[in-house]
């Protein structure tokens, strides 16, 4: 692992501030759920990286979880999607 940027990777989950600014971030919006609920979301990854985000999966809820984690919607430059599951892209209508 590069020093330099494990130096700089941040973890957050759903309910932590993600707007915070560094290097590379990652924000767990959801971890599976098949039906979203209000302790757990289908499944999206927030990436950050220089300033720019990218989703990993579009699960249902992926919105209000974005906002709560202040996961910026302009920010957001690509969406990629893992498989065409249901749980996976249920979020993609709302952003």
């Amino acid at each position: 692992v590069n020093k330099n940027l494990a130096a700089h990777v941040h973890a957050h989950h759903g309910d932590e501030d993600f707007s915070v600014e560094s290097e590379f971030s990652v924000c767990f919006l959801g971890t599976g759920a098949g039906k979203s609920s209000p302790k757990r979301g289908s499944s999206c990854t927030a990436l950050r990286w220089s300033g720019v985000t990218y989703l990993i999966d579009c699960g249902e809820g992926t919105e209000l979880r974005s906002e709560i984690s202040r996961v910026s919607k302009t920010s957001i430059k690509k969406i990629f999607i893992t498989h065409m599951h249901a749980d996976h892209i249920f979020g993609l209508p709302s952003l």
